[in-house]
């Protein structure tokens, strides 16, 4: 299992459940976050740190520990 530092962008909608996605950039998370207005959901940006486990060569997360909340 490999960890790493990492932008995230967490929104939990009514419709999708919980996503998260991987950004590169502040702005990039930031504009991912504005993207993710018209779903309605709880939506904010962490930085986290991110373990994740190789299934079938494809990385998978498998937990992730918030350390700071910007959004």
């Amino acid at each position: 299992m490999t960890e790493s530092i990492e932008l995230l962008v967490l929104c939990n909608s009514k419709t999708y459940g919980k996503e998260i996605f991987k950004c590169n950039s502040e702005f990039e998370a930031y504009k991912k976050y504005k993207e993710l207005e018209s779903l309605k959901g709880i939506r904010s940006i962490v930085k986290a740190k991110v373990y994740r486990k190789n299934v079938l060569n494809t990385p998978f997360i498998v937990k992730y520990e918030v350390l700071e909340t910007i959004i």
